[in-house]
């Protein structure tokens, strides 16, 4: 092996904490505890590079943990948030298995990684399961010698997988290929391109056999006019470099501290006056608790702090605290670990001191910080009422424009016929019951949108016979039907080249590729007053070769809710995404479309399904997103897609922005005349417990645009959107 590559080691220490503070775990007899950790191999360039905090927070929400059993699956976490800080199991043999990272079939920046340990549980030690997962791709990368420039221009060469490729050039000479080989493949194929002195096309074409992960195939370019092949017609000289990606450096990555209960946090724990038993919080952290810190203590008549940090309290303010009824301990020393290891804390409320409240609702805010300076926050809230039922204050998420989702929770035992009572504020009370569970929630529809409503509690039997309605009345307000401004492109204007769907450049929600199209003198979305559903105007969309001569590049019609940003050569910056704050159903409108046969094409449309000669297909898709954090020049979108193909970055409806995504294709006519097609695409939501921050509506008569591929002469009119609730 010619080349060692540097690289980093980032280990996720998801670790169980080896003491617990809880008396109330007891191990069963024949269990055991396990210390389970996550070891990440990643190739770098430059030796000692920290890990940035963005690919540290990435790995740690993608990175998944599988543990089996002989039965098969019997864990599985995503997410370093979702590993317990405490695991037992039964004693015996077990496999652990762990994946981080993208999956990507061809990325200069995606890496992936997997790996697999055995270990062994019994009830006399600690197991330790250390996962030591191994850079899963396959890397390439290519390096073109001085010579070929002598002889080509514009050259390239692009390496490819069956199902992705990546082209290097001398702009990106550093740059080094990430590939996850599917199923079966196990080689890479590569294509030089370039331009002859005398203005022909060269290419040259050759495989990588036998490919490996965790190895790198760097190619390097070289004419020699002495091996010249006359008859292949093949000028360069490809040598391949195999190198192993091998690892040398270390840095460590732990786990927030973890705060839990035997009871939801996130909910009040309530009760009547006198009838609350003691309550135990516990924290655990990876490796050691530098400080237990409580605020709120003064409202519960703690009288000499308001705020506490356990570990740095004097002994008299400790046993003050213990007096008043707040116990905090952390094991200081075990058979174990003798010299002492404080990995967790066990904070109880002693019944007394809760029995001694009035009513009234009593936040405690919780803090546990770990020696890495990670830190975890919960509020603790108790809450004394001699409510029967009690009513829960409504999250935003849980509202929609003709729905929404109350929840509440039972007090006192023995109530029956227990629900939430709502209403349009001033009008007549409606019931809705719960299962009499502990804790429920109702789903009550028929509201109106953009409505304020009040709701309270209610129970038929409060335990002794009588009904009970609470005094207390949340209120609430339904999501409007925020509809698409321009949705029925009416508005045009042209104020330079350019045609933009609006009335005016300040007003634009729409746009289109206009703005890269009429560098050549042609608009491919424009206004139509023929075809159209109703009004003056519906939205013309045709895909057409964009050029003169052979020089120029296939564009797709469409139109698209953001900002066309930039023009990057030939290729385009968009950004995606306008503010949007509902949640509909579904999107309708009308669509008239007649596809041409695909004529302009290349390999990465045809590994992406387009076929030559085939119909063209016609996309409409609809998505609702959260998140503007990515920037291009200043402008702040939710989606920055880039369709240059050396750093080609597109919208992804699987992405962890997209809460919701609906799409409409044909590969067909729609109609034979003039008239317009109704449609109506479903949005799926993927999440609810988040509201949209923008929308996406797209619109292409080219399916395969983004890759410059699809029919001249395919054509799209839309017109009239409308979402609905």
């Amino acid at each position: 092996m010619k080349k060692v590559i540097s690289a980093l080691l980032a280990m996720f220490a998801i670790v169980a904490v080896s003491t617990s503070c809880s008396d109330e775990k007891v191990a069963v007899a024949g269990e055991g505890k396990v210390k389970l950790s996550m070891t990440v191999s990643d190739e770098v360039t430059v030796l000692g590079r920290s890990i940035s905090n963005e690919e540290l927070t990435s790995l740690q929400e993608s990175c998944k943990i599988y543990v089996y059993s002989s039965k098969g699956l019997i864990r599985k976490y995503k997410g370093i948030d979702e590993v317990p800080s405490e695991l037992w199991l039964v004693s015996g043999d077990y496999k652990a298995e762990a994946w981080a990272g993208d999956s990507v079939a061809a990325s200069f920046d995606k890496k992936y990684y997997k790996g697999s340990t055995t270990f062994t549980v019994s009830p006399e030690k600690t197991a330790e399961a250390n996962i030591n997962c191994k850079i899963a791709n396959v890397l390439a990368s290519a390096k073109f010698d001085a010579s070929v420039g002598e002889v080509l221009s514009d050259y390239k060469i692009t390496i490819a997988n069956t199902k992705g490729f990546l082209e290097f050039s001398n702009e990106n000479a550093d740059a080094k290929g990430y590939y996850m080989m599917p199923k079966g493949d196990t080689k890479l194929t590569y294509t030089i391109t370039g331009t002859k002195v005398g203005g022909d096309t060269y290419v040259q074409t050759g495989e990588i056999l036998d490919v490996k992960p965790a190895m790198e195939y760097a190619l390097t370019i070289k004419f020699n006019s002495k091996e010249f092949d006359p008859v292949g017609g093949a000028w360069f000289k490809i040598v391949v470099d195999e190198s192993a990606v091998e690892v040398n450096d270390e840095v460590v990555v732990t786990a927030a501290p973890r705060i839990t209960a035997n009871f939801d946090l996130s909910q009040p724990k309530s009760g009547e006056e006198g009838s609350f038993q003691k309550i135990s919080i516990y924290a655990s952290v990876v490796e050691q608790i530098t400080a237990v810190e409580l605020s709120g203590l003064n409202q519960i008549g703690f009288t000499s702090s308001d705020e506490i940090s356990y570990l740095q309290m004097t002994e008299a303010t400790k046993q003050e605290l213990m007096a008043f009824g707040i116990t905090i301990k952390c094991p200081l020393a075990t058979n174990e670990y003798p010299e002492g290891d404080v990995r967790a804390a066990k904070i109880t409320f002693s019944a007394e001191l809760l029995n001694s409240l009035t009513n009234g609702t009593y936040p405690i805010v919780i803090k546990v910080t770990d020696n890495k300076g990670k830190y975890r926050i919960a509020t603790f809230c108790i809450e004394v009422s001699n409510d029967a039922v009690k009513a829960l204050q409504v999250e935003g998420y849980d509202v929609w424009a003709t729905s929404a989702t109350l929840r509440g929770t039972i007090v006192k035992e023995g109530t029956t016929g227990a629900g939430i009572e709502y209403r349009k504020v001033g009008g007549a009370w409606a019931k809705a019951y719960s299962d009499d569970s502990a804790s429920f929630s109702l789903v009550v529809e028929g509201l109106e949108p953009g409505t304020s409503y009040e709701y309270r509690a209610f129970a038929d039997n409060d335990g002794e016979g009588r009904a009970f309605t609470s005094s207390t009345v949340y209120t609430f307000v339904t999501e409007s039907e925020e509809q698409l401004p321009n949705a029925g492109f009416e508005d045009w204007c042209q104020p330079s080249k350019a045609i933009i769907p609006a009335a005016s450049e300040a007003e634009m929600f729409w746009d289109s590729g206009n703005h890269g199209s009429a560098t050549m003198n042609k608009n491919i979305t424009v206004s139509e007053s023929t075809i159209k559903n109703s009004g003056n105007y519906s939205a013309k969309l045709q895909s057409q070769f964009v050029g003169l001569g052979i020089i120029g590049k296939f564009a797709a019609g469409n139109i698209f809710t953001g900002k066309y940003l930039a023009t990057d050569g030939t290729d385009g910056v968009l950004g995606f995404g306008r503010p949007f704050s509902s949640r509909p159903k579904s999107l309708s409108g009308y669509v008239k479309y007649n596809p041409k046969a695909v004529d302009n094409i290349n390999s990465e449309a045809e590994s992406m399904g387009c076929v030559e000669g085939a119909n063209d297909k016609g996309h409409i898709y609809v998505a609702l997103l959260t998140d503007y954090t990515e920037t291009y020049d200043g402008s702040t979108f939710p989606i920055v897609v880039q369709t240059k193909s050396s750093n080609r970055r597109l919208f992804d409806k699987n992405g962890s922005n997209v809460i919701a995504y609906g799409e409409w294709t044909s590969q067909e006519a729609t109609c034979s005349d003039n008239t317009m097609t109704p449609f109506e695409i479903t949005l799926t939501y993927k999440r609810t417990d988040v509201k949209p921050s923008a929308v996406l509506v797209v619109c292409s008569a080219s399916y395969w645009g983004d890759y410059f591929a699809g029919g001249d002469g395919s054509v799209m009119y839309v017109d009239d959107f409308k979402f609905n609730y």
